[in-house]
């Protein structure tokens, strides 16, 4: 992945653009770095620290990722989210999925062999031997059948 963007899974080939309020200042990391306190960035994928800023802006100019509080933008917790710009609240990723970053403007899906059993999950948690997530989006693993197993995920 370039600079701005990272893969969040191993093997991926997918990349992300990094979340307002980070960056990412080089190629092929698997996360990006968090601005300063009361730092935020204007716009998703960011590439240095430069674009980091101060984030007490006009309310209404909220940016995604972003929600309003008391007056000032604040980013999004990790496992929430705000996709329009002038959020007054973030509202809590779906079970099945998750937002790692804070100042998250979406949620991702838990893939095969992990599950977000609750909503607001921050990751997905893999199923522990002896069950399995045969579908994208679980929120459960379900029990080998008897003769079978699984050693993990």
């Amino acid at each position: 992945c370039a600079a701005g963007s990272y893969a969040d899974e191993a093997r991926s080939s997918a990349c992300k653009a990094c979340p307002v309020g980070t960056y990412s200042d080089a190629a092929g990391t698997s996360n990006c770095l968090a601005c300063a306190a009361g730092e935020t960035t204007a716009q998703q994928g960011s590439q240095t620290s430069d674009a980091c800023m101060d984030s007490i802006v006009a309310a209404a100019d909220c940016q995604p990722g972003l929600m309003n509080s008391s007056g000032t933008c604040v980013q999004c917790p990790a496992g929430r989210y705000s996709a329009e710009q002038g959020a007054t609240a973030c509202t809590a990723c779906q079970i099945g999925s998750y937002a790692a970053f804070t100042g998250s403007t979406s949620c991702s899906w838990c893939s095969l062999g992990t599950f977000a059993a609750a909503a607001g999950s921050s990751a997905c948690s893999y199923c522990a031997a002896g069950s399995y997530a045969d579908e994208a989006r679980s929120s459960a693993c379900k029990a080998c059948p008897i003769g079978t197993y699984s050693d993990a995920a």
